[in-house]
């Protein structure tokens, strides 16, 4: 939150609550999902300093928020799954919801994803997703990293608005991996990843060129490489940002375990 020499301030904010859920399908792919939550948050900011060469920690102020949430989605999904996701088909999902309480806002939410086949063992996905929260009290979306933006630090941009492009060529590398003695254990394959990712997050209106290189929108291109570890996969990516124009920094590497999205 604020920095100055020799000292450093931090928020901690820790969610609990409950929620309860139903859901009500059309079809075989579609269905209708209506969930209430309440929820309360515990936010504390935290001074740090050093004093004498040692790091010493002092609350300096707490508070206690409380407010409850309904929220309807729709739902579609059609999506054939391989060894390292899906890759066939098409997965969507709309949904909004209002809270009230000590907090008030509306949030939006639109994911829309894409598989598409390119032969026999390769997949080209596609995923787009688009949000905003308005409100007293909007909430902050915070992107960047391998599940959002790869390119951009962990939660580097922020804003109650955001837009994600995801786009990502997936083949297989080595389709087995057996250890012999002493261990003799299997392990899946490892498949391989190039990737592009574009967004941004913000609030208020965006520019998004600015003297012909992207301004409040970023973009990252990169390839990558995943582990099949039964249902879940290691994954390694090294990205590289850009802004239309040139190249942006140094290269990021991420260590992640997961599933593709």
């Amino acid at each position: 939150m604020f920095t100055a020499q020799d000292r450093i301030g931090f928020e901690s904010q820790i969610y609990r609550g409950v929620q309860a859920f139903v859901s009500r399908p059309f079809s075989k792919f579609s269905r209708l999902e209506v969930s209430a939550r309440g929820v309360a948050v515990s936010s504390t900011v935290f001074d740090q300093a050093f004093v004498s060469g040692f790091l010493t920690t002092q609350e300096i102020d707490s508070d206690l928020l409380y407010f409850a949430q309904p929220q309807i989605a729709l739902v579609t999904d059609n999506v054939a799954w391989g060894y390292y996701g899906p890759v066939n088909g098409t997965r969507a999902r709309l949904q909004t919801g209002q809270a009230f309480g000590d907090v008030q806002f509306n949030t939006t939410l639109a994911d829309y994803r894409r598989y598409f086949p390119l032969g026999r063992t390769v997949v080209f996905a596609t995923r787009i997703i688009g949000g905003a929260s308005t409100g007293n009290t909007p909430q902050i979306f915070r992107i960047g990293g391998p599940e959002t933006l790869r390119g951009l630090g962990y939660g580097e941009a922020e804003g109650s608005r955001i837009g994600i492009l995801n786009m990502e060529l997936r083949f297989p590398l080595v389709e087995t991996l057996r250890l012999g003695w002493p261990l003799r254990l299997g392990l899946g394959g490892i498949g391989g990843v190039l990737f592009f990712d574009a967004g941004g997050a913000w609030s208020g209106d965006p520019r998004v060129f600015r003297n012909g290189a992207l301004d409040d929108i970023s973009a990252g291109y990169g390839l990558g490489l995943r582990l099949g570890l039964g249902y879940f996969s290691l994954k390694y990516d090294l990205a590289q940002r850009t802004n239309h124009k040139r190249s942006l920094g140094d290269s990021r590497s991420y260590f992640s375990i997961g599933v593709d999205y």
